[in-house]
């Protein structure tokens, strides 16, 4: 039978900077709260989680232990799920880049896989250390008995995910749109060899009222 497992992507930050990575660790919004779990909420009364796997930073971890405390399910915190290390860049605004690193900037912009940040996590490394992050989920999945796990993360690990379970190229990466509070849902059924993995959804994030 399936795994089904959910993608989470935080919601709205307290923080005006451009590339919000791995040493920015700003809390969520009431409003980004309120849409993340809207989500929950919604998804969780068509087919409750049953474990939940969440980056231990602020704008993802207090959420996942309020829902833990909330429906009484494991969690498991991952410091291999938190966003990419942006080095020099992590937490700046755009117009702070621009002023600083023009060149630099302009080079990234127009290729970003073959630009270095000063500082930063490479590509690469962020690729291998999403797929250690990938693989314990599926053993947490397992380990648990689960059909149907929550993860709690950020934008730049669900665009991995994605890209590397429809094997696209790097130069795809940035044209996957992952917006706040939206649910990125893949489905694993175990093989005898590798596990099938399939992406069967992308969902945006709830409509939110206000009186």
């Amino acid at each position: 039978m399936p795994i089904t497992l959910d993608f989470l992507r935080h919601g709205a930050c307290q923080d005006h900077c451009w590339l919000r990575g791995a040493r920015t660790d700003s809390p969520l919004t009431p409003q980004g709260w309120q849409q993340m779990e809207a989500q929950v909420q919604q998804q969780h009364s068509l087919m409750p989680y049953d474990a939940l796997v969440t980056s231990p930073l602020k704008r993802c971890l207090p959420f996942a232990e309020q829902l833990q405390t909330d429906y009484a399910l494991p969690l498991l915190t991952l410091p291999e799920l938190q966003e990419r290390d942006f080095g020099e860049w992590d937490g700046l605004p755009f117009e702070r880049i621009q002023q600083t690193a023009p060149d630099r900037l302009a080079s990234y912009l127009n290729d970003p896989f073959n630009t270095d940040i000063p500082d930063a996590e490479t590509v690469e490394q962020f690729q291998n250390r999403f797929q250690a992050g990938w693989e314990a989920i599926q053993h947490h999945a397992v380990e648990h008995g689960s059909q149907h796990l929550l993860v709690i993360t950020h934008g730049g690990i669900i665009r991995t995910a994605i890209q590397q379970t429809l094997g696209l190229p790097n130069s795809h990466w940035y044209h996957l749109k992952i917006d706040p509070a939206s649910l990125s849902r893949f489905e694993i059924t175990p093989t005898d060899e590798q596990p099938f993995v399939q992406f069967s959804a992308l969902l945006p994030p709830p409509k939110m009222t206000h009186d």
